[in-house]
């Protein structure tokens, strides 16, 4: 197993950690949301520790870029992590402002309708089969992330048509509001991290927006 290879596998475990940290905090921010338990600053602990692995991946990722000068999949697979890091410390933030959302409300504002827990969930599968299709390296699981965004999307954009239908909005239909548009953002950046994987598998880019939205944009 070459030097590279190797760099390569010690950054995959760092990822992965930084995954774990994404996703353990979404799961406890839709709880929260939903009225389950969890708290903001346990949400926020798993967004503080993705953003110092996502530091570890950059600073990794940099070093492997200058020390071996890597062509091909190999410069794909740095540049796509380095990307992805960005996109799941994004992810852990907004499960933290969810979770603070959610615990500065109403206490009956703690409940999520079916549908909302539908979008919920796709939220949560999106960012697993993102993730998976990165690390598998797999462009057709990467090319159904983006199927599943737009009923994300959808449900926001409906979500901002009932604004012109009513007069006022409740407290928890305000906190609704935010929910679905932090969940759309966080599908946003599930896309992002299926890009990077199909760009691995395939060498070409997609741009899953048109135009594309900035990568520093939140």
């Amino acid at each position: 197993m070459g030097q590279l290879t190797q760099f390569l596998g010690e950054i995959r475990r760092v990822l992965d950690r930084l995954y774990g940290e994404a996703a353990a905090g979404l799961r406890e921010a839709f709880n929260i949301a939903c009225g389950g338990g969890g708290s903001a600053e346990s949400v926020g602990e798993h967004s503080r520790i993705a953003l110092g692995l996502r530091s570890e991946v950059t600073d990794m990722a940099t070093i492997a870029i200058a020390r071996f000068q890597p062509v091909a999949r190999d410069l794909r697979r740095l540049t796509s992590y380095l990307e992805a890091a960005y996109d799941l410390f994004r992810i852990s933030r907004y499960a933290f402002e969810i979770a603070r959302l959610y615990q500065l409300v109403p206490r009956e504002c703690r409940r999520c309708s079916e549908s909302i827990r539908v979008v919920l969930g796709k939220a949560e599968e999106m960012l697993d089969m993102a993730y998976r299709a990165l690390v598998e390296e797999d462009g057709g699981l990467a090319e159904k992330v983006s199927e599943l965004d737009a009923s994300v999307d959808e449900a926001y954009v409906e979500a901002v048509r009932r604004l012109g239908t009513v007069a006022h909005l409740s407290r928890c239909e305000v906190a609704e509001m935010l929910l679905l548009r932090h969940v759309e953002r966080i599908a946003d950046h599930a896309v992002y991290i299926a890009a990077e994987a199909y760009y691995i598998a395939t060498g070409h880019r997609v741009y899953p927006q048109a135009p594309p939205k900035p990568r520093g944009s939140v």
